[in-house]
């Protein structure tokens, strides 16, 4: 009991530091908002209700048991400004549970680094890549 109440103080401890950022562009986890599979972006994103198939660890992971089969997603989304993003998810179906299993990779291309004063050529040039995986469990109760 005391061990998981430590874990808990220390996750919400890390948690709160990602996200204590005055400036919405310092953040680096910004990129875990942008939606995973066209059908649920496609939707506006409302599709918490509905999914039943390795996208779920993202959007629902109780969803995984709702699915009747094992399956894997995939995805590539290319933005402009060489701005990509990759997912891959596995979902294992079981008789009355399921776990999800997923990895996800976001990187931004060549950005120019400039001064406060106008210039025309750039101070240097940075990249950003974040990754982010994750594993999640879902029961049937009934």
């Amino acid at each position: 009991m005391k061990v998981s109440i430590v874990l808990i103080l220390i996750s919400l401890l890390v948690s709160t530091g990602f996200t204590a950022s005055k400036n919405k562009g310092e953040t680096g986890l910004s990129f875990l908002k942008i939606g995973v599979d066209a059908r649920a972006v496609g939707m506006g994103e409302a599709y918490t209700a509905v999914t039943e198939d390795a996208s779920a660890v993202y959007w629902n992971p109780a969803g995984l048991a709702a699915a009747k089969h094992s399956n894997v997603l995939f995805n590539h989304n290319e933005w402009i400004l060489d701005i990509r993003g990759e997912f891959a998810a596995l979902s294992l179906v079981r008789k009355n549970s399921a776990w999800g299993f997923h990895l996800r990779s976001f990187s931004i291309g060549d950005i120019q680094v400039r001064a406060d004063v106008p210039t025309t050529d750039p101070l240097e040039t940075a990249s950003a890549h974040y990754l982010a995986a994750g594993i999640s469990y879902a029961r049937r109760i009934i």
